[in-house]
């Protein structure tokens, strides 16, 4: 899967830079795949470089009250 998102990314605006979004409720794995990405992206011929707004949320405290399943995820984080 990564190497078929790198091949699609290095297709964004190949001649400029591109801003490309990862988006998804908390515990998605969006932090994840963006990691996994720059560490692969030696294989392509398109630099990556990642930033998060990880941490820019309610406390854990508050993200967990409604649950730890998905429902509870999505209620804390609308």
């Amino acid at each position: 899967m990564i190497r078929q998102l790198l091949h699609e990314l290095e297709g964004v605006r190949p001649d400029t830079r591109a801003l490309v979004a990862i988006d998804g409720f908390d515990g998605a794995g969006k932090s994840h795949l963006a990691a996994e990405l720059v560490t692969a992206s030696t294989l392509c011929h398109r630099p990556i470089l990642s930033v998060t707004i990880d941490r820019f949320h309610h406390t854990e405290a508050h993200r967990v009250a409604a649950g730890r399943d998905a429902e509870g995820f999505h209620r804390a984080s609308t």
